[in-house]
């Protein structure tokens, strides 16, 4: 991915953590339409589904076609179970999440904690 697109990503992120969600969703579709194949940008556009209360296209994007390219990326799964406990789908939510937790980074396994808690 080119250093633009990076930084592209970098402020579609920034922008939907902030809550100006309707602009890093338009930022992340953009940088989705120049690099549409890559995961960490895929990764991204759920990220702002997320941020958009979008959950259902947020889990299909990462589930059909992030997770079916590289099933083990363990980011993905965390948006997943995120976006899965969001959803309602508790049970869904805490296998992915409890997976994280046993093979993730220090920083993918405090998000699978924050979201495993009741």
């Amino acid at each position: 991915m080119s250093d633009l697109l990076k930084r592209l990503s970098e402020v579609g992120y920034m922008a939907c953590f902030k809550g100006h969600v309707k602009e890093g969703e338009v930022i992340m579709e953009g940088v989705h339409a120049a690099a549409p194949d890559q995961i960490p940008v895929k990764i991204g556009l759920a990220v702002a589904r997320i941020s958009a209360l979008r959950y259902p296209e947020a889990i299909a994007l990462l589930r059909d076609e992030v997770l079916a390219e590289d099933p083990d990326n363990l980011t993905a799964k965390c948006f997943l179970g995120l976006a899965l406990k969001e959803s309602g789908q508790q049970e869904a939510a805490r296998t992915v999440l409890e997976e994280v937790l046993a093979r993730g980074d220090e920083h993918q396994q405090a998000i699978a904690r924050v979201y495993l808690a009741p």
